[in-house]
C-alpha cells in the first residue's frame, strides 16, 4: 500500500470516527482520545492529521456544507415555480441528511457557539444571497398572482427548514416519547418527504 493510499485511509477512518463521537457526545463532550480509540489509532497519530478538536470539527462541517450547498443553489437557479423548487429542496435535503444524519447537529453547534460565522462565510463565498433573494421575490410574485397563498418568504423558509431538519435533531427525544427504538424510527423518517410536501402544498393553497 502506498503512503498516499494509507494516509487517505487513516484520515477517512478518523473523520468517520469523529462524526460518531461528536454526534453522540456533542462538541464539548468529545475528547480527542475517544476519537482516536474509535478510529483504532493512537492519539499521536490523530494529532498528526488534525492538530485540534476544532480543526477536526471544521473539516467535517465543511464536508457537510459542501455536500448540500451546491445542490440547493442549483435548485434555486432552476426555472421551476415555487412549489417545484420546494419539492426539489425537500427531496435533496432529506436525501443528504439521511446519508449524513450528523450534519444538523454540527451546524447547530456552529450557529450556537460562533454565531454561524463560518457557515455564513461559506454561503457568502458561494454567492447564495442573490439566489435566495430572487427566490423570495418569486414567492411574493406568485402570491400576488394567486398561484400560492400570500406568505412572508422568510416564514416559508423557516417552516420548510424546520419540517426537514427537526426530526434529525430531535431523534433521541422522538424515540423516547414514542417508545420506539432508534432503528424503528427510520421508516417514519423515510415517509418525511411526502409528509412535508403534503403539508407545504396544503399551506400554500390559495
Amino acid at each position: 500500500m502506498s503512503q498516499s493510499t494509507e494516509s487517505i485511509s487513516t484520515e477517512e477512518k478518523i473523520l468517520e470516527a469523529a462524526k460518531v463521537v461528536f454526534t453522540q457526545k456533542g462538541y464539548s463532550g468529545t475528547r480527542m482520545q475517544e476519537v482516536a480509540d474509535k478510529a483504532g489509532i493512537n492519539k499521536a497519530m490523530l494529532h498528526y492529521y488534525f492538530r485540534s478538536k476544532e480543526k477536526l470539527f471544521r473539516v467535517i462541517l465543511s464536508e457537510a456544507l459542501e455536500a448540500i450547498t451546491p445542490v440547493m443553489l442549483s435548485v434555486l437557479r432552476s426555472d421551476k415555480d415555487v412549489m417545484g423548487k420546494l419539492e426539489d429542496i425537500v427531496h435533496n435535503y432529506l436525501a443528504i441528511l439521511t446519508e449524513r444524519p450528523h450534519m444538523p447537529l454540527f451546524v447547530m453547534h456552529e450557529l450556537s457557539q460562533n454565531q454561524g460565522r463560518y457557515v455564513t462565510e461559506r454561503l457568502k463565498s458561494q454567492d447564495s444571497f442573490p439566489l435566495v433573494m430572487s427566490f423570495f421575490q418569486q414567492i411574493i410574485a406568485e402570491g400576488e398572482a394567486g398561484k400560492i397563498r400570500k406568505i412572508n418568504p422568510i416564514h416559508l423558509m423557516m417552516n420548510t427548514m424546520s419540517l426537514i431538519v427537526f426530526p434529525f435533531i430531535s431523534r433521541p427525544m422522538i424515540s423516547a416519547l414514542t417508545g420506539r427504538a432508534d432503528d424503528e424510527l427510520q421508516p417514519i423518517l423515510d415517509e418525511r418527504k411526502e409528509e412535508v410536501l403534503s403539508f407545504l402544498r396544503a399551506a400554500l393553497t390559495p
